[in-house]
């Protein structure tokens, strides 16, 4: 099974690869639902889908949410702002692996 991609700017990187961010969130869908997100599976974040050329911060799930976009932050809400209040939003909680981030 593949491990899934999460590309965030380089700003939220370093906020994960501080440990001051722990929590992505994104669109609920096809890519970003329970079933690919689940607690205890591994993911990659990145800043570029070219993993081998950039650093990588190896991560685990720890829990998953689905909230209403008008129940997210503030900076989410201005992140989406087309959406409807009752669009859904999935909240993907994320635990380093500690030793294994920045990887080539």
């Amino acid at each position: 099974m593949k491990v899934p991609l999460i590309v965030v700017k380089q700003g939220p990187f370093e906020e994960f690869s501080m440990g001051r961010k722990t929590i992505e969130y994104r669109r609920y869908g096809r890519m970003f639902n329970e079933r690919v997100f689940c607690p205890g599976r591994a993911v990659r974040i990145a800043r570029s889908f070219d993993i081998y050329r950039y650093p990588v911060i190896d991560a685990t799930v720890t829990r998953f949410e689905i909230i209403a976009c008008d129940q997210a932050p503030p900076q989410v809400q201005r992140r989406y702002p087309r959406l409807s209040p009752d669009a859904l939003i999935a909240l993907i909680h994320l635990e380093l692996i500690e030793g294994k981030w920045f990887r080539r």
